[in-house]
């Protein structure tokens, strides 16, 4: 048994020396050509195979430019094999040859060579007529417009016949002005139409929504001015402009006609001026300029940079500079307005949460494509045109911000009115009382210089203007009620006399004195003293008979005895300031007015004057006797 074991490993041995002399002298001979890998079996493509990620792609850089496709057949072994599922070499502009050999043991001829939507892309396609002799197949420059295309689709693709049964070789040129990230695919012509459809309709339904969005936003401007859905509807018509641009379909179906040069720069043209009105649309919702003036000038520096961005690609073609400058930007200005989202989000703006969603969405969309692009998620192909389904979400989402922006304003105007209603009804209750306040010290003004208008200054009494007045009324009363009325004339003896011998200020005095005694005898609200003239005084005696009246001129006369006032226009010590006295009553008569009270008042004082003074007569209207007292 152990003989057996030695002689087994002696032969393993020298089979493992023969393989190694064998890998190192064939390659010498020519007769070994190990870096054009295996050939890619077509029989089992399913749906789109990556040609870089099959193993049977290699590739080989020409720095300088100087390599022919007649060179090819001489520089197999400088060939390095690719088995990444993307081709990427990262942003450069250098030329790469392909090296591809497709095995079609299928019963299908035509297939679909696609290099993904690229618009900066040079291809010369070399199929191998003889061994290392190649003939062009197909040829590409981004300079040539749409209409110049084999297959008119988005995506660039050359078509590929392969016989049945047979192996294809083929060597490819490539080079980009924008760098080299190419996700080349093989498919069926079946499966390309499938892919293409499924493309179109993926188009169909983001340019539907768009266009809905835009209408309806459109519709509310038109109603309440609200600039921010001004602003939404530019921005969103830009962002279908510029996802038009960047996928194909603007070169397809908008501008299929124009140079590849044009075609081109619409990508960073349109994603500049869509930048700005991006940042705009973010200023004014969430009403930056009121809030902080630091960050309106920042965002109005990155809106400037964003239209100098997109002009720029009209007179510079520095293609791989302008995009690494835009993606910079985008960058800047994606973080920028969901840092400024999310501040307004934690301050408890309720709509700048669902803004910034959107935001967050077309960032997700984006690392979700880098991380595809880097070799992550591999089997999760959707991946790759995850940016042509996140604008769906963003323009919705922003839509549905907008319509609780104006939910939230409408609240918040609710509450506003509801206050301001509530602060008008406490203003309009302090005002009423204020006003009310205001007329009733209006009122007792009023009333008080109503009062000092009928007060006598000199005497505290009514006036003569008030008596007049009040006697009318009084008389119209009493003829309605058919009730008696009484007045009381009186007239100080002699008072002229009086004031020439003490002087007026003397006399002022006396006529305070008496007054102050009829003021004091009118007790009843209703009685009124008044000065009539100079020394004549009245008292008003509403429903009062005769009898009585007499009583009230009875206790004036002797008031006035009472005080003793001397009169110093007479010697003798006992005599003394007097008045004399007219007293009428009667019952007012519907025909009559009220000169006849006075009359027979003023008869009845003249006939006290007449008998001597200091004494009391009363006039009857129905009889021409009078009363003596």
């Amino acid at each position: 048994m152990s003989l057996k074991t030695d002689r087994r490993k002696k032969s393993d041995l020298y089979s493992l020396i023969g393989l190694i002399i064998l890998l190192t002298v064939l390659p010498a001979t020519g007769l070994y050509a190990a870096p054009k890998g295996m050939a890619l079996d077509l029989k089992k493509l399913r749906d789109g195979q990556s040609l870089p990620g099959s193993g049977a792609m290699s590739f080989l850089r020409d720095d300088y430019g100087l390599y022919r496709v007649g060179d090819m057949g001489e520089m197999t072994r400088e060939f390095i094999p690719w088995t990444d599922g993307t081709f990427d070499l990262g942003r450069t502009t250098t030329p790469v040859w392909l090296d591809f050999t497709l095995n079609n043991r299928s019963l299908v001829q035509n297939w679909v060579l696609d290099f993904g939507i690229h618009k900066f892309l040079t291809v010369e396609l070399y199929r191998e007529s003889s061994p290392d002799h190649f003939i062009l197949e197909e040829s590409w420059s981004y300079k040539k417009s749409f209409n110049e295309r084999i297959i008119p689709e988005a995506s660039l693709a050359f078509p590929l016949r392969i016989r049945p049964g047979g192996d294809e070789h083929f060597i490819m040129k490539v080079r980009s002005e924008n760098g080299l990230i190419l996700p080349i695919r093989i498919y069926s012509e079946n499966d390309y139409l499938e892919k293409n459809f499924r493309l179109k309709t993926m188009w169909a339904v983001f340019y539907a929504v768009s266009a809905v969005m835009v209408l309806y936003n459109l519709m509310i401007w038109l109603f309440i001015r609200d600039q921010n859905y001004l602003y939404y509807v530019i921005y969103v018509i830009l962002n279908m402009l510029y996802l038009s641009a960047l996928n194909g379909a603007g070169a397809q179906f908008l501008w299929p006609g124009l140079e590849g040069r044009w075609t081109t720069i619409f990508s960073p043209l349109f994603g500049g001026v869509t930048l700005a009105f991006g940042i705009q649309l973010c200023r004014t919702f969430l009403g930056i300029k009121q809030i902080s003036r630091k960050t309106h000038i920042y965002l109005n520096i990155l809106i400037a940079l964003s239209f100098l961005l997109a002009i720029s690609n009209l007179m510079v073609e520095r293609f791989m500079l302008s995009f690494a400058l835009g993606n910079a930007l985008g960058a800047l200005i994606m973080i920028s307005i969901m840092t400024i989202a999310l501040i307004h989000s934690i301050k408890g703006n309720r709509p700048a949460r669902l803004f910034l969603s959107s935001y967050m969405v077309i960032v997700m969309g984006q690392l979700g494509y880098s991380l595809k692009a880097l070799g992550y998620f591999e089997g999760q192909d959707w991946l790759i045109d995850i940016n042509q389904y996140t604008p769906v979400f963003q323009v919705t989402l922003l839509s549905l911000a907008l319509s609780y922006r104006i939910s939230v304003m409408r609240d918040e105007k609710d509450l506003a009115q509801a206050a301001a209603l509530n602060a008008e009804t406490i203003l309009n209750e302090r005002l009423e009382e204020k006003v009310n306040e205001r007329t009733l010290e209006l009122r007792i003004a009023n009333d008080r210089l109503k009062t000092l208008s009928d007060i006598d200054g000199l005497t505290g009494l009514y006036n003569r203007r008030f008596f007049d007045r009040h006697l009318s009324s009084e008389w119209r009363r009493h003829q309605r009620s058919g009730l008696s009325m009484a007045l009381i004339f009186c007239d100080i003896d002699h008072f002229k006399m009086f004031n020439d011998a003490a002087g007026h200020q003397e006399g002022d005095e006396c006529l305070k004195e008496i007054a102050a005694v009829l003021k004091r005898n009118a007790r009843r609200d209703a009685d009124i003293a008044a000065r009539y003239g100079g020394e004549e005084f009245a008292i008003i005696v509403p429903q009062m008979e005769m009898e009585g009246a007499l009583k009230i001129a009875r206790n004036v006369l002797e008031e006035i005895r009472a005080l003793s006032i001397p009169h110093p226009a007479f010697s003798e010590e006992s005599k003394f300031v007097t008045m004399s006295f007219g007293v009428a009553a009667l019952v007012p008569r519907k025909d009559e007015n009220e000169s006849l009270i006075l009359k027979e008042a003023d008869r009845a004082l003249y006939a006290s004057k007449g008998a001597g003074r200091d004494t009391i007569t009363a006039a009857s209207v129905f009889q021409n006797s009078t009363h003596r007292d």
